[in-house]
């Protein structure tokens, strides 16, 4: 037979300490316990709340009488022994739970019916009674006076009321509810809001779908995203105000819906416009909530000399210039490969610029907007010799190394000088492969590019290997450039670490300028390569300047600007694998 219980099922919705003395039968007001005190105006000797309760004493209304080993005997076990952490239970007490109960048993019985015997209430001191005050320091007749004073009306909590929603005694859920300010919900096509306009610092919560967990989003956060004309200036786009601006406390007046399913909220005394402000987030804003962004740009493609044969990045000048269908397949390669390749372009030192619309900005250098590839005396760049060039990247030395580089082939009749190129993140994936303890020296020592020619002096300090967020790694290599004393310690410690980078950077350098890592290829007039500086390698092959003549004009493209227009082109990557090349494992 099922125990009838004394608690109301409500109370088991509210705070924990408030349930656990309604369990008990224990409701009495903090603000009546608060104003017990002595003749002295002191408090009395026992402070805490059970201890008040003690000296006020305790008896349930009408509690069912249970005795001997059934019953609720755990719960009576939990109470006696609260109890006794609190303070020293007083004699009448202490007796109830010394003794045996009816059957002999030694655990106590009921703790309601064990407190029967001994507190009966003396009614004609309940008559004379009229508060707490009233109330003699604990005798057995007058305990049942506690339960009198719990049954008065208690004033109902709102704003103006002196005493927070924190005190001992007994309400209902319907009351409890009164007291805290509801949310408010708003809904449309399966999604909804919600927010508590009564607290100006809660968060606002968005529900997909009824059963899907909420986004939580700052009242701030959401005043800074307003979009009105108010906020953000019409003409140029830019907001009229900072996000610290923002105060992080807003009071919502008008929380809704509307037709088009935009969420309009009322700002109520509003920071910026000084009235009530009004804002609507429309669906697109709450969608990008629920949809992680990707960036548009195609994944890279490792590729080595045979990948790079068989794909054949050669497109037509005059499609590239025109929008044509190659535009789009040469931007694609471009990003994907970092090397691509023009062709039947006029011989015209002004093309490269005209090439290099179609990318991005030109990035101006002291090399001038473009520049000449050229043998001659007392070069200032090795670049501008006829000997041997290893691979490296350009500009290393300048804190805003440029992205794209293009070169112009306008006359190429001597022997030698083959262009070469090496992907750089296939020589990464490689080493990283064969030897991953190699990779740490690479990213922790840092290696000093410089360039002090004709009063222009430019220092940079790059590590080999660079994390650049996004599980994307970066490749800094450029010998020529490197600054022939470095910035190490000259410690044992410093010497230790450049030991340790010095055998990873002789591996990384095999896996850049083996075989099937390099594609060579002699460019002819009227073709112009594109390459991706940051990434792809060049160099060039010794020629001999008594049997012809090598030109090219080149430019640099800014790394913002292609980025940008990689992102307008919404590209979609090509129908050859993202995955990393098979010719990683010869």
């Amino acid at each position: 037979m099922p125990i009838p219980s004394i608690v109301s099922p409500s109370l088991r919705l509210l705070p924990r300490n408030i349930y656990r003395a309604s369990r008990y039968g224990l409701y009495i007001p903090r603000r009546q316990l608060s104003e017990d005190s002595n003749e002295n105006g002191q408090p009395p000797p026992h402070t805490s709340q059970f201890d008040q309760f003690l000296e006020l004493g305790a008896q349930p209304p009408g509690p069912p009488k249970r005795s001997g080993r059934t019953g609720r005997r755990l719960k009576s076990h939990r109470f006696k022994e609260y109890m006794q952490r609190n303070q020293k239970l007083s004699q009448p007490f202490e007796a109830i739970d010394e003794d045996e109960n009816e059957n002999g048993d030694e655990e106590p019985p009921h703790l309601f019916s064990r407190f029967e015997q001994y507190l009966e209430p003396d009614q004609s001191e309940l008559s004379k009674a009229s508060g707490v005050n009233d109330l003699p320091s604990r005798q057995h007749g007058e305990v049942s006076k506690v339960f009198q004073l719990a049954q008065q009306p208690v004033t109902p909590l709102g704003p103006s009321a002196p005493q927070p929603f924190n005190h001992f005694r007994r309400v209902h859920l319907g009351e409890y509810q009164k007291f805290a300010q509801p949310d408010t919900k708003v809904y449309t096509d399966g999604r909804y809001w919600k927010a508590n306009l009564g607290s100006k610092n809660s968060f606002i919560l968005y529900y997909r779908t009824r059963l899907a967990k909420p986004f939580t989003v700052s009242r701030s956060w959401l005043r800074d995203a307003c979009t009105c004309e108010k906020c953000v200036n019409p003409s140029s786009g830019q907001k009229n105000y900072a996000s610290a601006d923002v105060p992080l406390d807003l009071d919502i007046s008008h929380f809704a819906v509307t037709k088009e399913g935009e969420l309009l909220i009322h700002w109520e005394n509003d920071f910026h416009t000084h009235d009530t402000h009004v804002s609507k987030y429309p669906r697109a804003l709450w969608d990008r909530l629920e949809v992680v962004e990707t960036d548009t740009i195609p994944e890279p493609r490792i590729w080595g000399r045979q990948v790079m044969t068989e794909t054949s990045p050669y497109y037509s000048y005059q499609s590239f210039m025109t929008d044509g269908p190659e535009y789009l397949q040469a931007m694609t390669a471009l990003s994907e490969l970092g090397l691509v390749f023009l062709r039947d372009i006029p011989s015209n030192e002004e093309t490269v610029k005209d090439i290099a619309s179609r990318l991005g900005l030109i990035q101006d250098t002291f090399y001038g907007t473009t520049w000449d590839v050229k043998s001659k005396p007392n070069a200032e760049n090795v670049a501008y010799t006829n000997s041997y060039l290893g691979l490296h990247q350009d500009l290393l030395y300048m804190s805003n190394v440029p992205r794209i580089q293009i070169l112009h082939c306008l006359e190429n009749t001597c022997e030698g000088g083959e262009s070469i190129f090496s992907d750089s993140y296939r020589a990464y994936h490689k080493f990283r492969r064969i030897y991953p303890s190699g990779e740490a020296p690479l990213i922790e020592r840092k290696v000093v590019y410089h360039y002090n020619k004709g009063g222009n002096i430019y220092r940079s300090e790059r590590p080999v290997l660079s994390d650049l967020g996004s599980n994307k790694i970066g490749v800094y290599w450029s010998p020529p450039f490197q600054s022939p004393v470095q910035a190490d310690e000259l410690t044992s410690e410093g010497m230790n670490l450049y030991k340790k980078w010095h055998k990873s950077a002789r591996r990384i350098k095999m896996f850049l300028e083996e075989g099937e890592a390099v594609y060579e290829y002699k460019m002819k007039p009227g073709e112009c390569v594109i390459f991706d500086n940051r990434r792809v390698l060049h160099g060039r092959r010794a020629f001999d300047t008594s049997s012809g003549k090598r030109w090219l004009k080149g430019t640099y493209v800014e790394h913002d600007s292609f980025n940008s227009r990689l992102r307008s082109l919404k590209l979609k990557p090509s129908e050859a694998s993202s995955e990393i090349s098979q010719e990683l494992d010869s």
